[in-house]
């Protein structure tokens, strides 16, 4: 049986409502590693149509990257900028789709197809809470940036550059707060409830913040790093150097990596194991976390 349960789970998990940070690590890479096969056949094809779009996104983005900055044009710019906002758009809901199909897998339930209404209604909810997500960093994002933009407009320089400082680290506290608070449970509350996603996820998460945050980085954050890490050591080690970051060069080293095979392969490869990871143990810790917290366990 594949669904964790609370046979399945730690003893410890079954006590309170509070979350056991290294219990749910555990219980996440243990049900990973053991359903395997089970977790390749639910998300394989999503996964796999997910890492094409990324090669034809990549190749995409460098061409036009190479174009651009040898002959700046704004037409060219808006079209580069359309077509990678399309494309990882479309990546997105594959993912979505694969971390769907994954959390009802580790439910108990049993995948029939393709296009059942059940599943795929699951999938737009969550689909719709990752973009309302992002929406979310995008508009403080934007208002961090106003913010720099006057300070630098109206400030004395040095201050300037204190306001700029204190913009910057508030985005990023809010950012890290915001992920621990909703990103890592949206997975199982986009399946599992018809409610506001995010704001049943940050009412689930109250008071878990620590313990949520060292899960998030053992489930999401390494699996999503290293693998990345190790496909760009390989790519600019063997790769040409870029030199001084003049628009020649750049455009030298956006052609090559859109002409290289092996480079291009290289960052697709990187990029789509981390994910596939991230995404492989994101759910499954948030499904274990979410039915602790929500008295399930």
């Amino acid at each position: 049986m594949n669904t964790i349960s609370t046979a399945a789970a730690p003893a410890s998990l079954a006590q309170d409502r509070s979350v056991s940070a290294r219990d749910v690590v555990v219980a996440s890479y243990k049900f990973a590693f053991g359903h395997a096969k089970g977790i390749l056949a639910a998300i394989g094809i999503p996964v796999g149509l997910a890492a094409v779009v990324l090669l034809i996104l990549f190749k995409t983005y460098f061409s036009m990257l190479a174009f651009y900055l040898r002959s700046p044009d704004s037409r060219l710019a808006s079209l580069t900028m359309s077509a990678t906002v399309a494309g990882v758009l479309i990546w997105l809901l594959l993912n979505a789709i694969a971390s769907t199909r994954l959390a009802r897998y580790i439910g108990g339930e049993t995948l029939r197809g393709w296009f059942d209404f059940q599943g795929m209604a699951r999938g737009a909810r969550l689909y719709a809470a990752l973009l309302r997500y992002l929406l979310v960093n995008v508009v403080v994002a934007a208002m961090c940036v106003t913010l720099v933009s006057l300070a630098l407009q109206y400030l004395p320089p040095r201050d300037a550059l204190y306001a700029s400082w204190l913009a910057q680290a508030s985005f990023a506290a809010f950012a890290i707060l915001f992920w621990v608070r909703c990103g890592l449970l949206l997975p199982a509350v986009a399946v599992n409830e018809r409610r506001l996603v995010l704001r049943r996820a940050w009412e689930l998460s109250r008071g878990q913040f620590w313990k949520l945050a060292a899960v998030g980085i053992m489930v999401a954050v390494l699996p999503a790093v290293l693998p990345e890490a190790a496909g760009e050591l390989l790519i600019w080690q063997f790769g040409p150097s870029a030199g001084q970051a003049t628009a020649g060069a750049l455009a030298a080293a956006a052609a090559w990596l859109a002409t290289d095979p092996l480079a291009l392969a290289t960052i697709v490869l990187s990029l789509s194991v981390s994910t596939a990871l991230t995404v492989v143990l994101t759910t499954i810790g948030s499904h274990l976390a979410y039915r602790r917290l929500a008295g399930l366990l």
